[in-house]
């Protein structure tokens, strides 16, 4: 009996020994994900990994209600600083007569703008690995085009001609790193580009993925669109006719000017004549139209910011983003 015993408890600690070594020996038992974090090869599978990607650039286009300053973004109390429709104690130099202003060495836009663009390079190049696509996958594909346009938009009106780049860098390739500036004309061409891919992409406000409160929708980007091919249009029209230093050479603006009607002509298709006629907690329809917590209901507001504490979403429309 203590033979049998012995033997059979030998056996159970080779069996164990074997086992123990193969799982040594196997690299698939060892080579795994961590738990704790995403990694790449895990991503880019669901429309929910599209969703969490895009989400990230809501908090870097919509103004806020207050003034935040510094790294979190643009606040809608300031946005009209550099223009003659606000005037604060210290106006900038630009807006008095006579005055000079030198370009600062470094500007948080241009880095926060490429760091965002390279972001979205990222994307671009990877969306496509999702198994199959759907509604709702083309709607945060569709995003991911409007954000990148967006960010574009940003930077022409800042600085004229930028870098356009469109695909995701090597640090080591040096001489794309540090590549000349495009004509604004083509960058602003990019954007319309982009425009036009995330017009075919997104939902109508309300509709599908594009329903929860304050996402990003097809009548936002025909709007944008609209509003780019105005500002390049009326920039190289005027520019061009009174001979400035900031004329595009060949260029009159009008294929930009072109293109709004047909843009704002969609809009009116799907929307008709429906503008806000008022309902909100003041008495002037004006100061209802910005004051509401929800513009979900508002005709003629396509793009907004949530404050109603009971549809919050922090992933992409919480205020305080």
């Amino acid at each position: 009996m203590n033979n049998f015993i012995l033997k059979t408890y030998k056996r159970i600690v080779v069996a164990t020994f074997c086992i123990v070594c193969a799982s040594a020996c196997n690299d698939d038992f060892l080579d795994r994900d961590p738990l704790d974090a995403v990694s790449d090869a895990s991503f880019f599978n669901t429309a929910a990994d599209l969703q969490s990607y895009v989400n990230q650039f809501y908090s870097s286009t919509l103004p806020r209600y207050i003034y935040t300053g510094g790294a979190l973004g643009a606040a809608n109390v300031g946005l009209d600083l550099n223009s003659d429709l606000m005037v604060q104690n210290d106006n900038p130099r630009l807006l008095q007569e006579g005055a000079s202003s030198l370009a600062p060495v470094t500007s948080s836009t241009w880095t926060s703008g490429y760091s965002n663009i390279r972001s979205l390079n990222y994307f671009m190049e990877n969306y496509d690995r999702i198994p199959s696509r759907d509604e709702q996958t083309d709607q945060y594909i569709g995003e991911g085009y409007f954000f990148r346009a967006w960010q574009y938009f940003q930077m022409i009106q800042s600085f004229g001609d930028v870098p356009y780049i469109i695909q995701v860098l090597d640090p080591a390739d040096k001489e794309s790193l540090f590549g000349a500036r495009e004509s604004r004309h083509q960058v602003a061409l990019g954007v319309i580009q982009d425009l036009d891919s995330a017009i075919a992409n997104l939902n109508w406000k309300g509709t599908g993925s594009a329903a929860p409160a304050g996402r990003v929708n097809k009548e936002t980007a025909i709007v944008i669109k609209a509003r780019v091919a105005l500002f390049e249009g009326t920039w190289e029209r005027y520019h061009a006719a009174n001979g400035t230093p900031f004329a595009v050479s060949g260029q009159d603006g009008t294929n930009f000017l072109q293109m709004v009607a047909p843009a704002i002509d969609e809009l009116i298709d799907h929307q008709g004549a429906n503008i806000f006629m008022g309902g909100g907690p003041f008495n002037e329809p004006y100061n209802q139209l910005f004051s509401q917590y929800d513009a979900a209901s508002s005709a003629g507001v396509f793009w907004y910011r949530v404050y109603d504490t009971e549809i919050l979403q922090p992933s992409h429309n919480f205020y305080g983003n």
